[in-house]
């Protein structure tokens, strides 16, 4: 027996999100259909670039807003009274909300439009006949949504409603599987493989029968991060033309590259670590950048793009403990000390790379590149110790091998015996490592 009060109460909630996600709710998108930096893709975002241009970079995806997104809905402002007010007109094609006047951002009827969200921008108006992402679109007016219990709108409304039913839209999976995605990247954070372990494997469980593609698309990323943490051999994913997926396939061929890649890999990245941090100002990138030098051996080049990055504002965690590692090849001793007092502030064991997409290993590693760079012998030793223990905890044989290295080079002239221990312990490590 069909229930058709439910069936309709479904189609509603579908046709709510529809039209939600329609008026981009996501406040890091504008009229051009580009993610403003440290912005998050919404929900609905194309999967490709917004415009066809060939020279169309793949936007930014800020770690914490995409957690956040993942684990709640757009919130609501309470309407001011119990009448609606009426929307704002549409601007006149090509007119966009930085050209309109005092009198054209009041709504009819003297109302002022809707307050800006929490980051302080308010998506601008779409052009009549484009959408937000500034492709076509219908131009019939939005179907307003229906009653439950009652038909809603044209046949064509209904089928496309009913397909969303269809297509899952009111599961139960898609509350599970979003609370697994949210919780998967914070307790990597803590280090508790065991308890990322058992996550990631109920949501590769829930992604491969009940999940949508973008759960399927993450849980192949978390399989990636943990192959590439063990040292254990695996395909990249081939960075396309845009959008989250393209992301984080550069992220994870980055953080491979540094780890594995030989010279001329690593060279193959420079150009996109300088389109991403000169052309789309991704301070992050940048801080990729210096880092990618400074392993090439290109110290000076480093040093100038540490110097560079420092003044950024709210840098991440993952960008901080990369300038730290430059700090440490280059002895920069004044930037080091900026660095220490941003990673004195975190409680995270690992680094963590965007939603967990790679692990850049432990945050004690990145103190105790600080502690070498001011010249602190002993504070570094002691940072040195609790990495190589975090390293071996959560089987990241990979930075074990390189940590035991760098505590080696900062061991010579001051204790040659423990410097050759630690020296024989990495080449143990890596001769142990699948191949």
């Amino acid at each position: 027996m069909i229930d058709i009060d439910l069936l309709d109460r479904q189609l509603e909630e579908a046709l709510t999100e529809e039209v939600r996600l329609l008026r981009g709710s996501s406040s890091a998108w504008t009229t051009s259909g580009t993610a403003q930096p440290g912005g998050t893709a919404w929900a609905g975002a194309p999967t490709g670039p917004a415009h066809p241009a060939a020279d169309q970079a793949p936007w930014v995806l800020d770690d914490t807003a995409w957690a956040a997104d993942r684990a709640a809905p757009a919130s609501v402002a309470p309407a001011s009274s119990p009448q609606a007010s009426p929307p704002s007109p549409p601007s006149a094609p090509g007119h966009t909300a930085s050209h309109r006047t005092a009198a054209d951002r009041t709504a009819p009827g003297g109302t002022a439009p809707p307050r800006p969200s929490g980051d302080g921008r308010r998506p601008a108006p779409a052009s009549p006949g484009r959408d937000r992402a500034g492709g076509r679109r219908d131009q019939r007016p939005s179907t307003p949504s229906p009653a439950p219990g009652t038909a809603s709108g044209s046949p064509r409304d209904r089928l496309r409603l009913a397909a969303a039913v269809l297509a899952g839209a009111g599961d139960d999976t898609e509350p599970q599987i979003t609370e697994l995605a949210r919780r998967i990247p914070a307790v990597l954070a803590t280090g508790d493989m065991a308890e990322v372990d058992r996550l990631l494997a109920a949501h590769a469980a829930l992604a491969r029968d009940e999940g949508r593609a973008a759960d399927r698309a993450d849980a192949a990323a978390w399989a990636t991060m943990r192959a590439l943490m063990a040292g254990r051999p695996v395909t990249l994913a081939a960075p396309w033309s845009g959008g989250a997926e393209a992301e984080r396939a550069w992220a994870q061929r980055f953080w491979a590259a540094i780890e594995y890649g030989t010279a001329s890999e690593r060279e193959e990245l420079l150009d996109h670590c300088r389109e991403r941090a000169y052309r789309h100002g991704d301070q992050a990138w940048r801080a990729w950048l210096a880092l990618l030098l400074a392993r090439l051996g290109r110290l000076d080049e480093a040093g100038r793009e540490l110097a560079g990055t420092l003044g950024a504002h709210g840098l991440r965690l993952d960008a901080v403990a990369a300038l730290a590692e430059v700090a440490f090849l280059t002895g920069a001793r004044d930037q080091a000390a900026a660095l220490g007092h941003s990673l004195s502030a975190t409680a995270a064991q690992l680094v963590v790379v965007g939603p967990g997409w790679a692990c850049a290993g432990a945050v004690e590693r990145a103190r105790a590149h600080v502690a070498v760079a001011r010249g602190r012998a002993a504070e570094a030793d002691r940072h040195f110790a609790q990495a190589v223990e975090v390293h071996r905890r959560t089987g990241a044989l990979p930075l074990l091998a390189r940590t035991l290295d760098e505590w080696a080079a900062a061991l010579e002239g001051r204790d040659e015996a423990r410097a050759r221990n630690c020296r024989e312990e990495a080449a143990t490590v890596r001769a142990g490592q699948p191949s």
